[in-house]
């Protein structure tokens, strides 16, 4: 379970990264031996191992969350934060400029008129310093549990892997794979694994100022007529494009399927437009696996596994534009520093053959060597940046996305 940042993703296609911070690894997973898994949609929740001989483990384990089942300690429940108005006061926000997005804006637009590419995904970064008063009434997992309960996300994590601490609320699954089963109804006797992307292009606040300055809810049927534009439609439809690109180099473009295009769903704080493709991987065995039969399927060399769906289709084309190369080089010039984690991917691979990986987007991050008497604090907003977008519009965009994660400070 991991991260592969977005600097790390560039590589896959030869693109050259900004800058990169000695001691901040790119790639970073750790391998999980002992788990406690909850399923929220089953109530279920999984203790498991996978060391020799670990029922000990196990058995004190199960006993300790029954114990906190007795107390009531397993709803998750925002702490009081504190009112801390002081601490409000002395922390020092950096938005991103006005002037210096409306540069970048006009670039991307100058490359989207020259031909170089279709789509352009422009970021920007917010950096909160947060003073020591504020650290210890509010640390972060009290600021997790605040974030999940005011913009909860299917993506919703929070990791501590070294040198970094990151709070999720992404939205968007960039792929997942399934452990290769043989499906219903299939007349093959050929194991497939389904592996499945969830691009989101196409945003939408859930509140506007109504003719009299009044804030309003703004319903799913006019989120679905103002997603319905020729600008939003063409924004999700270049990415899905591009990620059927990516998938047919790996499955094959007849085993690729769009079980769903462009569809409005609802989350706490916005309407997204958001697509569903999904790729079948067939992995036939060989002859020779009777020879070996106790190696897993997905970890035989003659296979193709959600690993190369996976190393085929970063970084994630949502978050870069197309064709994907020369729309990283262009932004990558425009932009002129690191996205880090912001635009990476988070999420894990199993020993069963499956694996799961959202785009870090709606997320909130910082990493040790930046820290001192304060917490350094730094979240990614953007957005697609089409010949159709106007200035004003991508920039509220961005704006509504940085807000659903800055609200931990508010």
């Amino acid at each position: 379970m991991g991260y592969i940042d977005y600097e790390a993703c560039l590589e896959t296609i030869s693109a050259a990264p900004n800058s990169v911070q000695p001691g901040r690894p790119n790639i970073s997973f750790a391998f999980i031996e002992r788990s406690i898994v909850i399923s929220h949609e089953h109530r279920l929740l999984t203790i498991q191992s996978i060391r020799d001989d670990d029922d000990e483990w196990v058995c004190s384990s199960a006993e300790a969350l029954r114990n906190f089942a007795k107390q009531g300690r397993f709803e998750l429940q925002p702490q009081n934060q504190t009112d801390g108005q002081g601490a409000r006061q002395n922390t020092n926000i950096k938005f991103p400029s006005r002037s210096v997005y409306s540069e970048n804006f006009h670039a991307c637009q100058k490359n989207l008129a020259a031909g170089d590419s279709y789509e352009l995904c422009l970021t920007d970064q917010t950096s909160i310093n947060v003073p020591r008063n504020d650290i210890i009434s509010n640390p972060s997992w009290d600021r997790y549990q605040h974030l999940r309960a005011c913009n909860p996300a299917p993506f919703a994590a929070y990791v501590r892997l070294g040198p970094l601490t990151l709070m999720s609320s992404s939205p968007e699954r960039f792929l997942s794979w399934s452990k290769p089963e043989k499906r219903e109804g299939d007349r093959s006797d050929v194991p497939v694994s389904v592996c499945q992307f969830r691009p989101i292009k196409g945003t939408v606040k859930k509140t506007t100022l109504d003719e009299n300055g009044r804030l309003r809810l703004v319903t799913k049927e006019e989120a679905t007529r103002m997603l319905s534009t020729p600008k939003e439609q063409a924004e999700n439809l270049m990415i899905v494009d591009l990620i059927r690109h990516d998938l047919a180099g790996v499955v094959g473009a007849k085993n690729i399927n769009v079980p769903y295009l462009m569809r409005v769903e609802e989350y706490e704080i916005m309407y997204q437009l958001v697509t569903v493709v999904e790729g079948y991987l067939h992995q036939p065995i060989p002859e020779k696996a009777c020879a070996v039969p106790n190696i897993p399927l997905c970890c035989r060399s003659d296979s193709r596994t959600g690993i190369d769906v996976l190393a085929a289709s970063l970084p994630p084309g949502s978050m870069t534009g197309a064709p994907k190369k020369s729309s990283c080089e262009i932004l990558r010039k425009i932009e002129q520093r690191s996205r880090s984690v912001y635009s990476g991917l988070l999420g894990y691979m199993d020993i069963c053959g499956q694996g799961d990986f959202s785009v870090i987007i709606r997320t909130i991050f910082k990493w040790d060597d930046e820290q001192t008497e304060n917490e350094l604090w730094h979240i990614g907003a953007g957005g697609a940046i089409t010949a159709l977008s106007t200035e004003e519009g991508e920039w509220d965009e961005m704006m509504a996305k940085l807000h659903s994660v800055f609200s931990l400070f508010d």
